[in-house]
């Protein structure tokens, strides 16, 4: 064989090994591309196989669950307890106060007929004052007067409810606007200046309105016009 012949044929064999040598590496890719999804896919099925396991433990018959369940009960036993608690406080405070107002009503009715007693010389001992008492129309007025406070109880009872929810409410929204305050301080400086001024503008006003209640209330007004007046 000549030299050129053979240097040829090396050359062609080398380029033959190459060819083979790049389709090995790209078989190489393709198994390392196929191991990887492999890897994947089994590693998901140990994923999926620890939250089946997790959501066992939840289950009618898993031990999460009946531990959960026991915290739950002991929960609620306790939230019963409070609840009888504070319904046991308020029916005392609600006979305290009842018995409060008829110690109240009956000191003010004795208080009248001791003054109707010096005003008329012909109630001149206990006795008539115990018969004063008794009159009917005199129980009529005093169930009239207690029915009248325990309406007014409920009334302010109710006012205040009202009020808690809506300082509640001030409470969150305060939150809230702090919250936005922050974030627009961060996004503009000048956000605390623009506040300062808008709250004493609002200072302002309250001011000027409250100046303007105070000039428009009556000389003479009774603040005391819910307290139970003598007859």
């Amino acid at each position: 064989m000549d030299g050129p012949d053979e240097i040829d044929s090396l050359m062609q064999s080398s380029y033959t090994m190459m060819m083979l040598t790049k389709q090995g590496e790209v078989h190489l890719d393709n198994m390392l591309s196929r191991a990887h999804r492999v890897a994947t896919q089994i590693s998901s099925m140990y994923k999926y196989e620890k939250l089946l396991q997790d959501m066992q433990d939840l289950t009618v018959n898993g031990s999460r669950r009946r531990l959960i369940l026991n915290d739950l009960q002991r929960e609620n036993k306790q939230i019963m307890a409070l609840q009888d608690e504070n319904r046991h406080l308020r029916e005392t405070t609600e006979e305290y106060l009842s018995t409060i107002r008829d110690i109240l009503e009956s000191h003010s009715e004795l208080e009248n007929s001791i003054e109707m007693q010096h005003q008329n010389k012909e109630i001149d001992n206990i006795d008539n004052i115990i018969f004063e008492l008794a009159d009917t129309n005199l129980e009529t007025r005093l169930k009239a007067k207690a029915l009248k406070m325990q309406e007014m109880m409920d009334d302010l009872d109710k006012v205040r409810r009202t009020e808690c929810q809506e300082l509640q409410l001030a409470v969150q929204s305060n939150k809230n606007y702090k919250e936005l305050f922050k974030m627009a301080c961060f996004s503009n400086p000048s956000a605390v200046a623009v506040l300062k001024n808008a709250l004493k503008m609002v200072e302002n006003d309250i001011l000027d309105e409250a100046s303007e209640q105070i000039n428009n209330l009556p000389e003479n007004e009774n603040m005391n016009d819910t307290i139970i007046q003598k007859p």
